[in-house]
């Protein structure tokens, strides 16, 4: 029987693994769930909320409407925060949100636009300009998501 050398298995599973925890899109409808018809839904592993607003969003998440993503300062697709992800339901929509602790750390999910299509820009007085992927598929809305030391780089920038 052959012997695996570790030094050799190890690389390959700890970048397996740094693979599947990237986020790259929204997450699919059928990995949202309702809790209890209380109109909190989020996904499996939590990272993603949302709460219905009003008595007539409620039902089971049917399909992706599109994202919303807010660009960092003047960076337009280089850096920004990726708003919501929406959804419709048996009646009504809701709007997810990336709510895990890296996300929490850097005050938003940052994401980068760069090379990915079909993002629209659309500018707003109001707002600001905001890009909006409109598709019924979550793998068109894809990003590419920024760590820390990335978003401190656009930050140490901005400062100069």
């Amino acid at each position: 029987m052959r012997k695996i050398n570790l030094a050799t298995v190890l690389p390959i599973i700890l970048y397996s693994h740094l693979l599947s925890a990237s986020v790259s899109h929204c997450p699919e409808p059928n990995e949202i769930d309702g809790v209890h018809g209380l109109g909190l839904y989020s996904t499996v592993n939590s990272e993603w909320l949302g709460v219905s607003q009003g008595a007539e969003n409620h039902g089971k998440v049917s399909h992706f409407l599109g994202a919303t993503y807010f660009p960092y300062h003047s960076n337009a697709e280089t850096i920004g925060i990726l708003s919501s992800c929406s959804y419709a339901l048996e009646s009504g929509t809701i709007d997810m949100h990336m709510k895990d602790y890296e996300s929490m750390q850097n005050g938003g999910f940052f994401v980068s636009l760069m090379g990915h299509k079909p993002w629209v820009r659309t500018p707003s007085t109001l707002t600001g300009d905001k890009f909006v992927c409109q598709s019924d598929d979550v793998k068109y809305c894809t990003f590419d998501r920024l760590d820390y030391y990335q978003i401190c780089q656009y930050q140490t920038e901005d400062n100069s």
